[in-house]
């Protein structure tokens, strides 16, 4: 965990290089986080719900009259940022932005921190 905790940076910089371009990945979570022993850095997994941005760059999320439109609500709902489990944000009317992710990263950092304890999974975890 020590190694995970301080290198949860590079994941976060990794996804926003990601946003940057227009890769919304939409789902942060303890599974979808990995470490790689070998090269001995984090890794993002798991697309099946991440949509791609037409235009990023001005913030426009339209990719077609079918496609995403950034008020998809979709994740793991443990580590969603709390507005997007809200009653308007059922009914779609709250725009996924990156701090909605930001939030996510972090409520998965503090799960890690609770569950383990010296790189082990806790006995019996708060």
């Amino acid at each position: 965990v020590p190694v995970f905790t301080s290198h949860t940076h590079i994941g976060i910089l990794g996804h926003a290089m990601l946003w940057s371009v227009g890769i919304r990945h939409g789902d942060i979570s303890d599974n979808n986080l990995m470490w790689d022993p070998k090269t001995q850095k984090p890794k993002l997994c798991d697309f099946d719900l991440s949509h791609l941005c037409e235009k990023p760059r001005r913030g426009v999320e339209e990719v077609g009259p079918n496609g995403p439109t950034g008020f998809s609500n979709t994740g793991t709902w443990i580590f969603m940022a709390a507005e997007l489990l809200s009653r308007p944000a059922m009914a779609g009317k709250v725009k996924r932005v990156y701090r909605h992710e930001v939030e996510a990263f972090i409520a998965v950092l503090v799960w890690i921190l609770c569950r383990y304890q010296d790189g082990k999974l806790r006995a019996s975890p708060p």
